[in-house]
């Protein structure tokens, strides 16, 4: 199989893509073929060295996150069988035409999301809703949601208001505030945003998708028993907090992260997500936004794309060998396989194909 794999620490000259070996199935495991592939900020820091994967997953091929069709599940799997449609979180390996992923950490994907968007989600969704959990959003609640174009930030913008909160956040760009804005929050640029939920009485949850450059902000706009999640930062990020300021709140602050959180309680979250999360998509009331698609021969577009700026959450590639992932399918339903060639995609050239932003969330194609 090919996938995209880092040659070293580094730039985007380390991207490539290679041949690897297809992974081996385990008893509790399923192999996804998936049409198309999410690229997060978190994969670029793993480039960079910042970043490392879990113990157990592919040091050198990157993607946090798959959805695709079944192609293979293990012996002991009862929730997926070949030709479900399947999404959900990996430590590693994501960027592959196959992926080996646990059964509890997936879930099935909803009609309602085309293989595009489903691509898009897991990552974003499963960490805003996470960081949502811990922070024991409630009906009624005021939400703060700092960066709020990005891949996590509209997410929660769209978990909060399916959960009745009342939702503002800050964007950057004054550009894409209206797109924002038609996810369900006010929206406004951060000092704006501050000024607004203090106008609210303080809010209650406030989730840092940025870093230290809001934390003074958010200390002064929490309310009584508010609680900050910090959720994104730049690498080195340092914030100086006043004590008395989060004590006469009786605020908490708490941090967060995904990747690295023990098996158990990534796939208690996956199942929780399915539960609450997923009946959104499939009702219509969410969706995970894109801006763009790249070529399964471009990664280091992809990486770009993935890099340029805070402001771009996640990308994703779009496979040029939906044949082959095809031809893998009909196989593992015993039916006939039928030739077809492919040439490599190294040597192709970018073919990026737009999409209708409604936030600055890329995604790219393989």
């Amino acid at each position: 199989m090919r996938c995209v794999v880092y040659r070293g620490v580094g730039g985007r000259e380390m991207v490539a893509i290679e041949e690897r070996p297809e992974p081996a199935l385990g008893r509790f495991e399923v192999v996804i073929a998936p049409p198309f592939a999410g690229v997060n900020p978190a994969d670029v820091l793993q480039r960079e060295g910042k970043h490392p994967p879990p113990p157990g997953w592919p040091a050198d091929v990157p993607g946090l996150e798959v959805a695709g069709p079944v192609v293979a599940v293990g012996a002991g799997v009862t929730s997926f069988a070949v030709g479900d449609r399947a999404f959900g979180l990996v430590g590693g390996g994501g960027m592959a035409e196959r992926v080996l992923a646990s059964e509890r950490e997936l879930v099935k994907v909803p009609d309602a999301l085309d293989a595009r968007t489903a691509a898009a989600a897991p990552q974003a969704f499963l960490t805003a809703f996470d960081a949502i959990e811990q922070a024991g959003l409630a009906a009624g609640d005021v939400l703060l949601v700092n960066g709020g174009n990005g891949g996590v930030g509209t997410a929660a913008v769209q978990i909060g208001r399916a959960m009745g909160a009342r939702v503002v956040a800050s964007v950057r760009s004054e550009e894409l505030r209206p797109r924002v804005a038609e996810l369900g929050a006010e929206v406004t640029a951060a000092d704006e945003a501050f000024a607004r939920v203090r106008e609210l009485g303080g809010a209650d949850v406030i989730l840092e998708l940025v870093g230290a450059v809001h934390m003074a902000g958010n200390i002064e706009s929490l309310a009584r028993g508010g609680r900050l999640v910090v959720v994104a930062g730049k690498p080195g990020d340092e914030a100086t907090v006043v004590l008395r300021d989060l004590m006469s709140r009786r605020a908490r602050i708490l941090g967060t992260t995904l990747r690295s959180r023990p098996p158990d309680e990534k796939a208690a979250l996956v199942q929780e997500f399915g539960r609450r999360v997923v009946p959104l998509f499939a009702s219509g009331a969410a969706t995970a936004c894109r801006r763009l698609t790249i070529a399964y021969g471009s990664p280091r577009r992809a990486a770009a794309r993935a890099s340029v700026s805070s402001r771009t959450q996640s990308a994703v590639f779009t496979r040029r060998l939906a044949r082959r992932n095809a031809r893998g399918l009909r196989r593992a339903r015993g039916d006939s396989p039928q030739r077809s060639s492919t040439r490599n995609a190294a040597d192709s050239k970018p073919s990026p194909s737009r999409d209708e932003p409604c936030c600055d969330h890329s995604v790219g194609s393989r």
